[in-house]
């Protein structure tokens, strides 16, 4: 190699690709190839290091992967969980210098053709930017039928959950593992001590989400369509991970709300405040004269009366206006437009 071939070679950035491995037989040697090819046609703009993490995997799936100069494979002596094994990939890529890490699930799910427009976007990053870029499976709706009934149920219902628990008006697919990272973002949501725990396994993509909002990361997501073929099969059982899912999704929403109004006084407080004050008065008054009075059959009082509707209605009319003030303070997911998604549309049509 040339005195000028090895200067460029170190003037490029590295960019890391990160790919959890368990329970991946037959389809983790081809992912890693097929990175592999579409990384040659980023190397004017960088060059990719690609780190398989072996999560203790029963079926040795890791040995599929080919040897490569460009190919890392990291082990777990015990399985730890996908998200333990993403944060194993993007510790050593941020050790080696890559200045941005993209996470791909090992089971094919995740076409490398993408990365042909989110890396280029992730370099374009300012070098003080805090951003996390995912996919998107829900941006192009025509063609929902490739996606498993079961994640689409549990899309269903937990979407609009995620939403609220992070002030987030259009985000989709929350639970999708294609996504990207400047190596200060990366960095950030590493760090220990701030904000929320990373979780270690099939929660991390959802702890990534809150986590990323509490430390302030500016969330985009890019339409994709994803390879369900007839060998793929997923490692984790969607059906059994609505319940925690949802579970999860509801103490996010219940910390940010005591966060956001309870932690901080604003306009959201006192609206909050005034609606739980006149249903405790409703509460209260329903309790002590209109209850018993209706149970006594006897007419209640026009003073007492008006005293109960005028609590009750101000309650409602104050959680209603807070929920518009939330649903105002929120932000908007940017959505990435990819040429890839025009050449997948192609390849799928």
């Amino acid at each position: 190699m040339s005195e000028t071939q090895n200067r460029e070679q170190v003037q490029r950035p590295t960019v890391g690709i990160v790919i959890p491995c368990y329970r991946a037989a037959g389809q983790v040697g081809i992912v890693a190839r097929d990175v592999l090819k579409v990384s040659e046609q980023l190397m004017h703009l960088c060059r990719t290091k690609v780190f398989v993490v072996n999560d203790a995997c029963p079926q040795g799936s890791w040995g599929e992967v080919a040897p490569h100069q460009q190919v890392q494979v990291l082990h777990h002596g015990s399985n730890c969980g996908v998200g333990a094994a993403t944060i194993t990939g993007f510790q050593a890529a941020l050790m080696q210098g890559c200045v941005a890490v993209v996470k791909m699930d090992a089971d094919g799910q995740h076409p490398p053709g993408y990365l042909l427009d989110l890396v280029p976007h992730l370099l374009s990053q300012p070098a003080d930017a805090l951003v996390l870029v995912k996919g998107s499976r829900y941006r192009w709706p025509s063609h929902p039928g490739q996606i498993p009934w079961a994640r689409q149920l549990g899309s269903i219902l937990l979407e609009p959950m995620a939403r609220a628990a992070l002030a987030c008006r259009n985000l989709t697919d929350i639970s999708n593992g294609y996504l990207g990272l400047n190596a200060l973002s990366c960095r950030y949501l590493l760090a220990k001590g701030l904000g929320p725990p990373l979780q270690p396994r099939y929660l991390f993509e959802s702890s990534m989400l809150v986590r990323s909002k509490w430390l302030g990361l500016e969330l985009q997501e890019f339409a994709m369509l994803p390879r369900y073929g007839n060998r793929w099969c997923s490692s984790m059982d969607s059906g059994t991970m609505v319940l925690p899912l949802l579970k999860f999704w509801g103490r996010a929403t219940l910390e940010r709300l005591r966060r956001c109004y309870v932690g901080s006084l604003n306009l959201g407080s006192v609206l909050l405040l005034m609606s739980a004050m006149s249903m405790g008065l409703a509460g209260y008054l329903w309790i002590i004269r209109v209850g018993p009075e209706i149970a006594e059959s006897t007419q209640v009082s026009a003073g007492t009366s008006s005293a109960f509707t005028t609590a009750s209605a101000t309650a409602i009319l104050m959680l209603v206006l807070f929920f518009l003030y939330d649903y105002r303070s929120g932000s908007d997911v940017r959505v990435l437009r990819f040429a890839a998604l025009l050449d997948d549309l192609e390849r799928s049509c």
